[in-house]
């Protein structure tokens, strides 16, 4: 992206590299799977499905994975449904998860449909514990884009009425502004009088989102519309419990009770006291940031989703 920038007559001429490319390499290579990434919305969705054509055309069978949603929503509009018989027609399809098949279900039988939820690399030592805190003042991470979608200002809304009741905490707010200024976050802050148990440090990379994630306590994700958030595996990775919410794939993610606690989204009352909860029990906090961490080595590392892929691809192959 920061190659194309925003110059259309470059993204043009990507995109027909790209389908000349396919085209050669279908004839000349004459793959027996073949794999594609397809965005479910938006401008990429009519770019992808002439990927799809081309390989329909040529008498492939794709093997198409959704990394997002949006197909129950987009195909109101029947130039979409005609894009999505094309490109669901006659394919393989991964998803992130069994709770997201709802959203292709109108185009695609599920024994045509595989499941590999996503990975990543575990970057801690065997030997580290990151579950185990020393905070005297319990430290709460929210870490995404400041969108209201991802319910920062449900997050705050929830932070006034902990502080109203005179609980200890510090919430640190990571993430780059996107549709929430800095400013008008900080107006919600002041309105909510939680400046001294907020903190909002910009967005953070590398070691210095590593030692911020180290250093907190429980993490809080009340997102309102996800499929299968990396930062909760990442949370998960560092040994944190995780708060969120029952959205796309994350109950499969997140064991509710055991390894974190799942709200209803926009929920503000059952996120406060999902929060209260381990803010009062401290040993409940400890025992599952333990399970998060084990549940991430045992489903979520980027081995697990390699050998998952691997199974699906060897099933395409064969079937």
């Amino acid at each position: 992206m920061a190659e194309i920038g925003k110059e259309p007559l470059k993204k043009l001429y990507r995109s027909l590299r790209i389908y000349f490319k396919v085209l050669y390499n279908l004839i000349s290579f004459k793959p027996d799977v073949v794999y594609v990434v397809v965005s479910t919305v938006g401008i990429g969705l009519y770019k992808d499905f002439l990927v799809i054509l081309l390989l329909k055309l040529l008498g492939k069978k794709p093997l198409i994975h959704l990394h997002n949603k949006g197909v129950k929503r987009w195909s109101k509009k029947r130039l979409n449904r005609m894009v999505y018989n094309i490109i669901f027609g006659k394919s393989h399809v991964i998803l992130l998860s069994k709770k997201l098949y709802f959203d292709v279900e109108d185009y695609i039988y599920e024994r045509e449909v595989f499941y590999c939820g996503n990975g990543i690399v575990n970057t801690l030592n065997t030997t580290a514990n990151p579950y185990l805190k020393t905070n005297v003042t319990p430290k709460l991470l929210f870490l995404s884009n400041l969108m209201e979608s991802k319910g920062v200002l449900i997050l705050l809304e929830a932070l006034g009425k902990l502080s109203v009741r005179g609980l200890d905490f510090h919430c640190i707010l990571v993430g780059k502004p996107a549709d929430i200024t800095i400013s008008a976050l900080n107006k919600k802050i002041q309105i909510l009088n939680i400046e001294s148990k907020v903190t909002y440090v910009g967005a953070k990379y590398g070691e210095e989102k590593e030692k911020i994630f180290l250093d907190s306590d429980i993490f809080v994700f009340p997102t309102l519309e996800d499929c299968f958030p990396l930062v909760i595996l990442e949370a998960m990775h560092y040994g944190l419990p995780c708060i969120t919410t029952n959205e796309g794939a994350i109950p499969d993610m997140i064991i509710h009770g055991e390894s974190g606690i799942i709200t209803e989204k926009g929920n503000i009352d059952q996120l406060s006291e999902a929060i209260t909860e381990l803010l009062k029990h401290p040993e409940k906090t400890q025992a599952m940031g333990k399970a998060s961490r084990m549940r991430f080595l045992e489903e979520f590392t980027i081995e697990k989703m390699e050998n998952r892929f691997l199974e699906i691809i060897n099933s395409v192959n064969e079937a």
